[in-house]
């Protein structure tokens, strides 16, 4: 039996011994805290066999758990779950099961990590621990976010939340209330999702919860991004960018100090186990030790502690005085990084015109060319493709602008497809070319041969490239030339550009590839221009990897060379003279313009829309495709069941079952069927959604024909009709032309039939839109509105559609002033529409590529030119001139192609009374009646504008 001294001596050496591993234990914890990983596993470990010693199981269990947590946070799940597995034999409690669950969730299981969130909480509501289940309800609706189930995460963070207001803690609080804004976003309310963003962001705030403020701010950033607010959105990023810098300064600064305070710690411990061999050394005195009792050992015990405590906050102190001025050094270069970033993004903002205009010069520059009549009839089809051209060109640049960004993240995306060169480079040709010859200069384009017809490369980031370099050059160079040379060179594709402009010095040269940098200030005063396109240019030609560079002479010229990865498309041919890149050009263009031909594939069409449906139905058809078309998703889902589809066509926003649920179903029965999103919502992050959920391809609305042709293509690759299967089919005979048919039968003739039905139809959606803004029932207006914006341009009826889309924007951010403003816009441009006099609409939409801007513009240039044309006319008639049937012919002609029936059929009628020789006072009064009919439709337009 142990004496009282002896078990004295025992307690103290085990009071010793627990004050070490709790010492172990504490300082592992802020190692964790500071991302010394390392170092804290050792820590807990050595806490781990203390506690061993002293046969304390369950401190042991807490070091487990601890040292779990760790191996979580460095990434090494599979450790993690080890050590929680030894923590759960020792104690199975909720937050094992919690931290288990919250591995697996990294790991991306996430069935597994829900299986075990579900038996935590079990356990922490038998124990009546709100705060526990709370936390497992944040992870259940994190992981309901992963499997995109924005329902369920809203449900568990809603509970989340309850569980933390009762239980007072803002912690929890925060992270429900930012959680349940995710799942908003995710549910497609980006209004609410803002809101609740807003809520946790303040939270944090008063908090001064560092790693929340950030994370709030990053989903604030998304929220604006869903809701095209892309200005909100740079901003809140610039924000974030700027805190990062900061509190990773502050947090660098606390990890040094507490780092030192450890390292004193450490020294104290060690001074702990030399007392304890004192103490030792005391025992074997006797003498000494009989003089002490049980009240001064434990007092000088504790003295020890205050001291190791004390000594810890006086080295603490000293060492935040000693450093001051080092972090506040730091802090200054951190503001004044801040103030640049935010000087960066300010000139960003306002120079960023200089990418806009390259294309917008060009569109304007033809379309004016239209109606001044500067282009002949039969130019007016190219011209109108080169204005396409650079429209959808300008939309590429705007894209670029808004990820610059992503620039100096390296986050840029680049494709990889297949892309023909020598067209690529026409195209710069016939823009910018036009451009330098319209100034006086001449533009060439050099062809080194042998060439690829098709590499492998990013179109678009090329063609931006190109025509950043062509348009430089033209904005810098007043008299002389400008060449474009294009060769091959071991694996590299070069493009240089070179001018007999005003060149560039040396000392400045390398200034140019900074962003909003020009060679000098007085460039900036002469051109004008952002200086962001060959920085940007530069990113981009690195991206495809290769780079661009300079050459110049200051007066004499510069010249600029791409180099791009050299990458030749499968089976593509090498062009050996410019004979053979002509054929080539010819040949694309041709296969533009050709519709292809599918051999009996079966194509599903789900649309709730009628006459996007129809019109959708009409374009799948003339290609041969054998078209089932339904409005909405249970009828897709019930047609599926009863025959298989070679491709799927589903909207997205339907009534009774949308697109994605419909998706659900069909892929259950038919997984390896092509199913393609159809939808107006065209934001890179719904595209992204849209594939997670399992669409397999992804298309816009208006349905851009060529993309449109090359999915098919793709997908029905083994229905296509090639020239060697057409070859089976030479010996049908054609099907005679019925007598009396027109240029608008057959499938023609139900185009118009279409057009005219969806201008009818959209008269009752643009008075359907007044009555719910007099009303003020904006939901109802808004899904108008998205309704309106995804169909109406695919009739002609761009301008409204834009209308609408706009009200659909405004109503997003409620600027409730600017609808009212967009709505009569809407109202007044259907009315103008709908009442122009002596006209068939929807035929002289269809006459002008489907576009009544196109026709409204024609009309325009067309009146500029006729009261000469009528003068002459009369004359011709009183004189009874032989010329008068070649103007009448001449009239009948434009009143046919602009859809003129009255008109048309009068000069019908004047060329039959020439025929059979009528007397002048016939003649003049038919005249007269054409006349007569002509300028009313004039005046008309006259005195009625579209809106801007």
């Amino acid at each position: 039996m142990l004496s009282a001294r002896e078990a004295e001596n025992l307690a103290i050496q085990y009071g010793i011994r627990e004050v070490q591993a709790r010492s172990e234990m504490l300082q592992g914890n802020i190692l964790q805290l500071i991302g010394e990983y390392t170092r804290a596993i050792n820590k807990y470990l050595n806490a781990s066999k203390i506690y061993s010693e002293l046969e304390n199981e369950l401190y042991v269990g807490y070091c487990y758990h601890n040292m779990a947590n760790t191996y979580k946070a460095a990434g090494h799940y599979q450790s993690a779950i080890d050590f929680y597995n030894k923590y759960k034999n020792i104690k199975n409690d909720g937050s094992v099961n919690k931290g288990i669950g919250d591995t697996l969730l990294l790991m991306g299981q996430t069935e597994k990590a829900l299986e075990l969130f579900d038996l935590a909480l079990e356990l922490y509501r038998s124990e009546e621990d709100s705060l526990g289940a709370a936390l497992v309800r944040n992870s259940q609706g994190d992981a309901f976010l992963m499997k995109n189930d924005g329902i369920g995460a809203l449900a568990s963070y809603e509970e989340a939340l309850a569980l933390s207001k009762n239980h007072g803690q803002s912690y929890t609080g925060e992270y429900s209330i930012r959680g349940k804004a995710k799942a908003l976003l995710q549910l497609g309310d980006p209004e609410e999702a803002l809101t609740w963003a807003n809520q946790a962001f303040d939270l944090a705030e008063r908090r001064d919860e560092k790693e929340a403020i950030l994370s709030n701010l990053e989903l604030k950033a998304n929220i604006s991004a869903a809701q095209n607010n892309f200005s909100s959105a740079f901003e809140l990023l610039s924000e974030l960018r700027e805190l990062e810098i900061k509190y990773r300064l502050e947090k660098d600064s606390t990890q040094l100090m507490v780092m030192q305070a450890l390292f004193d710690s450490e020294a104290k411990a060690a001074e702990i186990a030399e007392l304890e061999e004192q103490n030792k050394i005391l025992q074997l005195k006797g003498a000494v030790e009989k003089e002490r009792s049980q009240q001064t050992q434990f007092i000088a015990f504790t003295l020890v502690c205050a001291l190791l405590t004390l000594a810890f906050w006086i080295f603490t102190v000293s060492r935040e005085k000693q450093r001051l001025a080092k972090v506040s050094a730091e802090l200054e270069k951190a503001k004044v990084q801040a103030e640049t970033a935010t000087h960066t993004k300010s000139a960003f903002l306002a120079n960023m015109s200089h990418e806009i205009r390259t294309p917008l010069t060009s569109i304007i520059g033809y379309a004016d060319s239209i109606l001044q009549g500067d282009i002949p009839e039969k130019e007016e089809h190219r011209v109108i493709k080169i204005i396409c051209e650079n429209g959808n060109h300008l939309l590429n640049v705007i894209s670029d602008i808004l990820d610059f960004t992503k620039i100096e993240a390296n986050k840029l995306e680049f494709e990889n497809i297949a892309t023909p060169l020598i067209p690529l480079l026409a195209q710069i040709e016939s823009v910018t070319g036009k451009r330098a010859r319209d100034k006086g200069l001449s533009f060439d384009l050099h062809f080194r041969y042998p060439l690829p017809s098709a590499i492998i490369t990013d179109p678009t980031r090329l063609r931006q490239i190109l025509f950043n370099l062509t348009n430089n050059a033209l904005k810098f160079t007043d008299k002389g030339s400008i060449n474009v040379s294009v060769k091959s060179l071991e694996n590299q594709l070069l493009i240089g550009v070179r001018d007999t402009g005003i060149g560039i010095s040396k000392a400045n040269q390398q200034a140019l590839f900074q962003p909003f940098q020009q060679a000098d200030g007085s460039i900036n005063r002469r051109f004008g221009g952002s200086g962001l396109g060959l920085s940007i240019s530069r990113h981009l030609a690195q991206g495809l990897g290769g780079d661009l560079t300079v050459s110049s002479e200051e007066g004499k010229g510069s010249e600029f060379v791409v180099a791009i990865n050299l990458q030749p498309a499968p089976d593509c041919r090498w062009i050996t003279s410019g004979e053979e890149a002509r054929v080539v050009t010819q040949t694309v263009e041709a296969q533009k313009q050709t519709l292809p031909k599918f051999n009996k594939a079966k194509v599903l069409l789900a649309e709730d829309h009628p006459n996007n449906r129809e019109l959708i139905r009409l374009m799948l058809s003339r290609m041969g495709l054998m078209v089932t078309d339904v409005e909405n998703g249970l009828l897709a889902c019930n047609a599926a069941l009863k025959e298989q589809f070679d491709l799927v066509f589903l909207d997205i926003q339907m009534p009774v079952m949308d697109g994605g649920q419909a998706l659900k179903q069909i892929k259950k029965a038919y997984p390896d069927t092509p199913v393609i999103a159809l939808t107006a919502n065209n934001m890179k992050h719904e595209v992204e959604q849209y594939m997670r959920e399992g669409f397999t391809a992804h298309l816009p609305k208006p349905l851009p024909r060529e993309d449109l042709i090359a999915l098919l293509e793709h997908y029905l690759a083994d229905f296509l009709i090639t020239p060697e299967t057409k070859t089976t089919t030479s010996g049908m005979q054609a099907l005679p032309v019925p007598k009396g048919a027109t240029p608008l039968a057959g499938q023609e003739e139900d185009m118009v039939k279409l057009i005219a039905s969806y201008a009818s139809q959209l008269n009752q959606e643009v008075e359907q839109a007044v009555m719910f803004w007099q009303a003020e029932n904006w939901p109802a207006l808004s899904e108008l509105a998205h309704t309106v914006k995804g169909s109406a341009a695919n009739f002609g009826f761009a301008n409204i559609g834009e209308h609408f889309n706009q009200i659909e924007q405004q109503l997003k951010t409620r600027q409730y002033p600017q609808v009212s403003q967009l709505i009569n816009q809407a109202l007044g441009d259907m009315q103008l529409i709908n009442s122009i006099p002596g006209t068939d609409k929807a035929v002289g939409i269809h006459n002008h590529s489907v576009s009544f801007s196109a026709w409204h513009s024609a009309m325009k240039t067309f009146f500029a030119s006729l009261p000469p044309a009528l003068d002459k006319m009369q004359q011709e008639a009183v004189s009874e001139s032989l010329e008068l049937a070649s103007s009448i012919n001449e009239l009948q002609k434009q009143s046919n192609k602009l859809a003129f029936p009255k008109a048309y059929n009068l000069c019908m009628q004047i060329r039959k009374a020439i025929r059979e020789g009528q007397g002048a006072e016939q003649l003049i009064n038919a005249c007269d009646e054409l006349a007569n009919e002509l300028i009313s439709i004039k005046s008309y337009l006259d005195s009625h504008s579209l809106s801007a």
